[in-house]
């Protein structure tokens, strides 16, 4: 009887580990969706608005394209838009310096 409420409390426990895992790894999963849904956004924001200015600029009668409506919410989101994208990828590339540059000791 010992032995087997042992193994018992062993399975319990290995249950929750493997559901502590489970967890873990859907957090991740989430983040990692919703990290990339958040660039996506902005990358079509910023494509919308940058192809609407240029619209205005040249328009052609067969391809009118309206879905911010004014111009300036082109240019403000065009702006803001490419600033983000910039500051993402500089940071991008000042940790990757940063990992070329540690030293690894093992």
């Amino acid at each position: 009887m010992r032995k087997f409420v042992g193994n018992f409390l062993n399975l319990i426990g290995n249950i929750l580990i493997g559901l502590a895992n489970l967890i873990s790894f859907a957090r991740t999963t989430l983040l990692f969706i919703l990290t990339i849904a958040i660039v996506m956004g902005v990358l079509i924001i910023t494509m919308i608005g940058f192809f609407e200015l240029f619209g205005k600029i040249s328009p052609d009668p067969e391809f009118q394209m309206v879905v911010l409506g004014k111009w300036y919410w082109d240019v403000i989101a065009v702006v803001l838009g490419g600033s983000t994208m910039w500051l993402g990828f500089t940071k991008l590339w000042e940790n990757d310096d940063k990992n070329k540059k540690k030293e690894y000791t093992y």
